[in-house]
């Protein structure tokens, strides 16, 4: 049975005549790049065509020709025969795109399937053979999923070639090499491979598209051609395996992906510790040992899964680690780097994960682990992950600082003594562990103690005046959301002024104070009850709007979202403020005055801020609040008319203006509800279904006539409800709330009536909503108030 190397999704085809592998290869094969080793094209069957006289040396090939049977013919008319591209004699440097694919085209599609031929020698050349190498080169190297496409079935074609014509073609046009050189060609595509698809999200070169390039090769496909070629008898190096489980574990992306890379980077120890029989080899001679290297890769795979098992997996791993060096497997047990590797891993999990993430920690630090203490990486993990639990477990923020101060004494003892003469800590305690605490206990709430840690950092700057505790960016950043959280507007604007003086000097992009920054400044005015407080409002949104303007900052443009959420704080939140709703107008205000002016691509103020706006007016209880809610909403139509579709009003901004004016003592404001509903009713009827009307308008109109003791009117838009229901609009769907409503109207009416009382119930009943203890507790009060 035929067997042999060949390309199989450009690998060794096994359809291959030759019966033993390769023993040679070409040396300039080592610059072409991994794409085209592992990718997943199909094969081209190449046209069938004379055999082609290629390269400076046609007069050799001329001789072959002859013998051939095509006796005669000169070499120009042999060139002119088999369509050789005229670029082939320009030199490199000026050939087109153009050219270059003529020649992938021509190398590719155009040339003779070896199998097929009548000639019984070879007709490569070193020449062809250099040629063909280099149009692979060149297209490998062009970040295009063209190139990338010609590429691998140009080298496709070419290891088909060289296998086929191996016995001839390598020996008489090639200098003799051996297969360890093939080990490492392979080594070197797959590096060229992973450096060019790996994501960089800092770097600026164009990246191949990632649906493509998956589509193209994969890391399951990689290691199945590498087993492939292993087993065919191709030493593969040491490091290949390790670079293949590196890449395993950076390109894991999708779920599925990251779940099944712990068993691929497995798989991989797994091949490396093969040793298959292999011809004219002896045994063992090609067992490649893992190091811990490897096994971090693996950790750092299980670490990246998801996967529920991925604690007990890596604890595991651990075992398996022990269990090889005891049998001689691995040169070394676990190390400070493979620990690090599980610390992470844990601190990636639960609570409970991480607590046991701590547990080992401190066994390191007292040495009980193979006499393994901690470094700075470990230091860093442990103290991190519990700063990252501390919302979850409100132990961890006490143990998180315990931690910082164990790691300020060990700094302040290294400090004194110079340990070994090294001035540095094993903790490595810099701000930026600080500035994280800070940044942590302040969305937690927990003032106070980020205030002590701050006095503790400023405590160690003056006891270690290293560049490790100057006060960075970082602390700058924390501070200013803890000064915005406590109602110091002040100290925030001040670091962030620091911080614009800084950037101002230097352009280092690390320094640049940020759009959060600024609108942490902006909502700690805004809500603060500072006597200034509007005037500083409105003076930092100016600061802010030049900063866009002069400086061209449009970064600091603020988001919508946050426009939204600072009209609720200033407003609303969390009830209605005395004042509240005229200064959230004010900021309404100045968002639309700034919007016109720095011109953002993005709108600051969208139709959420017009509803949270006119929401807030409608149960503001001020005298002018339903006029001020309708202005809005009259706003929102006119600017909607006139080109600003976006702000069309929803269903959500009428039902403010009813809930203002059913809120409202003024005369006749019952009626302006009930005509701005029946509107909004009708619109909705002849198919607006942006307005279509929903559970809340209904139950607010049931509500204002069920205050107003109107059981008539508070019927008849209970029956347009279920009405609207059954025809479709499932957001107009009733519920025990809107019924109780009901039966409470009929229990303060100046009638109460049972059998009224219990219409309702039935009548609601007949789209599927049940009463519950309220409702049977009022029927139980109409009962006895009418027997």
């Amino acid at each position: 049975m035929r067997r042999g190397l060949a390309i199989a999704r450009c690998g060794l085809a096994r359809n291959s005549p030759c019966a033993t592998p390769v023993r040679c290869c070409v040396p300039n094969l080592r610059r072409l790049t991994s794409t085209l080793l592992f990718s997943r094209v199909e094969l081209i069957s190449p046209p069938q065509k004379p055999i082609p006289l290629i390269g400076q040396d046609l007069d050799c090939y001329s001789k072959r020709w002859e013998t051939s049977g095509a006796t005669g013919a000169d070499t120009s008319q042999i060139a002119n025969d088999l369509e050789i591209p005229s670029c082939w004699t320009r030199p490199h440097n000026l050939r087109s795109d153009e050219d270059w694919k003529d020649l992938a085209e021509y190398f590719t599609n155009k040339l003779p399937n070896p199998e097929e031929s009548t000639s019984t020698g070879s007709l490569l050349s070193k020449d062809h053979i250099v040629e063909w190498m280099n149009v692979i080169q060149w297209w490998s190297q062009q970040r295009s999923e063209e190139g990338i496409f010609l590429s691998i079935n140009a080298f496709d074609r070419l290891v088909r070639d060289c296998h086929y014509y191996q016995s001839n073609v390598i020996s008489n046009a090639l200098d003799e090499s051996n297969c360890e050189n093939f080990g490492q060609i392979v080594h070197d595509l797959l590096v060229n491979w992973h450096e060019k698809i790996k994501r960089e999200p800092d770097s600026t070169q164009e990246t191949l598209d990632p649906t493509n390039v998956s589509r193209l090769f994969s890391p399951t496909g990689a290691f199945q051609h590498l087993r492939e070629w292993r087993h065919q008898g191709i030493p593969i190096q040491k490091q290949t395996y390790t670079r293949l489980m590196q890449a395993s574990v950076q390109l894991a992306e999708s779920p599925s992906d990251r779940s099944n890379v712990p068993m691929l980077c497995e798989n991989i120890v797994a091949l490396m510790l093969e040793n298959p029989n292999k011809p004219n080899q002896s045994e063992g001679t090609t067992t490649v040992r893992p190091d811990m290297e490897d096994f971090i890769f693996i950790l750092k795979a299980w670490a990246k899964s998801g996967r529920k098992d991925r604690v007990r997996c890596g604890m595991g791993t651990i075992q398996i680690i022990q269990d090889y060096f005891a049998k001689g497997i691995v040169d070394q047990p676990p190390n400070i780097y493979v620990y690090n590797a599980l610390l992470e891993l844990l601190s990636s999990g639960t609570v409970d994960d991480m607590l046991s993430a701590e547990q080992v920690f401190q066994q390191l630090e007292r040495g009980m682990i193979s006499g393994i203490h901690p470094d700075k990486v470990s230091y860093r993990i442990i103290f991190y992950g519990l700063v990252n639990i501390i919302d979850e477990y409100p132990r961890a923020r006490r143990r998180a600082i315990a931690l910082l101060k164990q790691m300020e004494t060990d700094e302040e003892q290294f400090q004194i003594n110079g340990s070994l003469g090294n001035s540095d800590s094993p903790a490595q305690l810099d701000s930026s562990m600080y500035a994280y605490l800070i940044l942590k206990l302040t969305h937690a709430g927990k003032y106070e103690d980020a205030e002590e840690v701050y006095l503790r950092f400023l405590k160690m700057q003056v006891k270690s005046p290293t560049p490790r505790f100057v006060a960075s960016h970082h602390i700058k950043r924390s501070m200013i959301a803890l000064y915005a959280s406590t109602g110091r507007p002040q100290e925030a604007e001040q670091l962030v002024l620091e911080m614009e003086h800084t950037y101002g000097a230097n352009q280092l992009d690390d320094r640049k104070p940020r759009r959060s920054h600024y609108e942490a400044v902006l909502e700690s005015w805004a809500i603060s009850d500072h006597q200034q407080a509007e005037e500083k409002t409105k003076t930092w949104m100016t600061h802010i709007e030049t900063l866009v303007l002069e400086k061209g900052r449009q970064d600091l443009v603020p988001r919508q979202r946050f426009v939204t959420l600072l009209l609720e704080l200033v407003g609303s939140s969390p009830k209605p403020r005395p004042g509240g709703a005229f200064r959230a107008d004010t900021l309404f205000r100045d968002f639309l005055k700034m919007e016109n002016s720095v011109k953002s691509e993005k709108r600051l103020v969208n139709h959420d801020a017009y509803g949270r706006l006119m929401n807030i007016w409608a149960k503001s209880g001020e005298k002018e609040g339903p006029k001020r809610t309708e202005g809005l909403l009259l706003e929102m139509q006119s600017r909607a008319k006139n080109g600003e579709h976006q702000l069309r009003p929803r269903v959500a901004h009428y039902t403010s203006v009813v809930l203002a004016w059913t809120s409202s003592r003024q005369p006749k404001a019952i009626d302006r509800a009930e005509g701005i509903f029946d509107y909004v009713h009708g619109q909705s009827r002849k198919g607006n279904k942006e307005i279509a009307l929903d559970a809340t308008m209904y139950g607010t109109m049931i509500n204002a006539f069920a205050r107003t003791k109107n059981v008539d009117k508070m019927e008849r838009i209970a029956l347009l409800m279920i009405e609207d229901f059954r025809s479709g609009n499932k957001s107009a769907k009733p519920g025990t709330r809107v019924l109780n409503t009901m039966i409470l109207g009929v229990l303060k009416s100046k009638r109460p009536s049972l059998k009224r009382s219990q219409y309702f119930v039935e009548l609601f009943g007949q789209v599927n909503v049940k009463g519950n203890k309220r409702t049977a507790a009022l029927l139980g009060e109409i009962s006895r108030m009418t027997s």
